[in-house]
């Protein structure tokens, strides 16, 4: 498959810019994978980290063969056959990877395999969130570039209104990118944090320690001391 590299229009290469998102998430739960293979054996030993996170890895890396297939269908609009050699690494890696998960977690580990599913599609938020901001920008970029070319600044006698109108141009320009500056800030960074937290961590991040009882006096006697219990 081939995908040229450039620079693309996060409102007219939409393709191209969601396949690259999904490849981000592949990337980013198959590091999270690894980190859980390595958290299992130091804890558990290696049959757990094989039964329990290496059988995904399998299955991310048999799911990242048949996403090059559904590019090569889906956007180059190449005819697959099935005698492709990355369906047939796929689709062993993937039964593999079913059945060691199977064994290590029981029926949850068939459960599961959507959510893996929407956690690599749930990166293609980073595609929206882009697209998104560049809408916004050509909109207002529209509203105050229509508003200056449907004024007629020669005509005599309105100096005043063309001020006026290059002010209120000017505010629309500033003021719209402004807001939309803002609102990328805050929308990547929450995303981003999203992205780390649930699809990224999941993959082998377990909590510990002890519970937080701020406050809390355990006793084993209550003693009366002057009509006080102490």
């Amino acid at each position: 498959f081939e995908i040229p590299l450039g620079i693309y229009s996060k409102l007219h290469n939409v393709k191209p810019i969601l396949y690259m998102t999904i490849w981000i998430g592949l990337i980013h739960v198959f590091i999270g994978y690894v980190i859980g293979v390595y958290n299992k054996a130091i804890r558990f030993g290696l049959k757990h980290a094989i039964l329990e996170r290496f059988s995904w890895l399998l299955i991310v890396i048999g799911g990242a063969l048949l996403l090059l297939i559904v590019v090569d269908a889906m956007i180059l609009g190449k005819t697959v056959e099935l005698t492709d050699l990355r369906i047939l690494i796929a689709a062993p890696l993937i039964v593999v990877g079913i059945l060691l998960a199977y064994k290590g977690e029981g029926a949850a580990a068939i459960l599961d395999l959507p959510g893996l599913m929407g956690n690599v599609i749930s990166y293609t938020r980073l595609a929206a969130i882009g697209m998104s901001k560049a809408g916004l920008a050509l909109a207002f970029n529209t509203i105050a570039f229509e508003v200056l070319w449907g004024h007629d600044f020669l005509v005599p006698g309105s100096n005043s209104g063309d001020t006026i109108i290059l002010i209120a141009v000017l505010a629309i320009f500033l003021v719209g990118h402004l807001t939309i500056f803002i609102l990328a800030i805050i929308s990547a960074g929450l995303h981003s944090l999203r992205l780390h937290y649930v699809e990224f961590f999941m993959k082998f991040y377990e909590g510990g320690g002890v519970d937080f009882k701020p406050l809390k006096v355990i006793r084993k006697y209550t003693i009366e001391k002057n009509g006080v219990s102490e």
